[in-house]
């Protein structure tokens, strides 16, 4: 028989090198996790959102602004964003809200009542009150959602590029 025998050496290397292994694994999984969790959580859609009452569309002729807010979560970053959605009621009755960013390049346009457009200032894009391009420089019309009115309530859901 052949006893194998270690030496104290040995011994103490194995131990300290398993004590460390240990510790780095306490302390560094978590640390892992940590640093890369957030790209493996799964993004939320919007869904539909509460925009306003009805009546107000109702009670006016031209496009009326609402605003609305929701969170943009980028790792551990969470940010408020405000939009601007401007709604109005068709002549069928059918509701169109579109948002008010330029598509040009992402300037704000405003309603004008008194030339009944939407304007944006940067470089001078005009839409008409549909959101249809009339002049200047943007690719295509003003993005639209997705619109349904439940208990007086307007709700709107995804966005989405109208061409042409």
């Amino acid at each position: 028989m052949s006893e194998t025998m270690i030496s104290r050496r040995k011994f103490v290397a194995w131990v300290t090198g398993g004590i460390g292994a240990i510790m780095s694994a306490v302390v560094g999984l978590p640390a892992i996790a940590y640093l890369i969790g957030p790209s493996l959580r799964k993004q939320e859609t919007g869904g539909w959102q509460p925009l306003g009452p009805l009546s107000q569309v109702q009670a006016s002729t031209e496009p009326v602004s609402f605003t609305l807010s929701h969170v943009i979560e980028a790792g551990w970053r969470r940010t408020v964003k405000k939009e601007t959605i401007y709604v109005q009621q068709l002549p069928d009755g059918e509701l169109l809200a579109h948002s008010n960013i330029c598509t040009h390049l992402s300037c704000i346009a405003h309603w004008q009542a008194e030339e009944q457009r939407f304007f944006c200032p940067c470089h001078d894009g005009v839409y008409d009150r549909m959101g249809n391009v009339v002049s200047g420089p943007p690719p295509r019309p003003l993005d639209r959602y997705q619109v349904k009115v439940e208990d007086g309530q307007i709700w709107v859901g995804e966005r989405y590029r109208v061409y042409g």
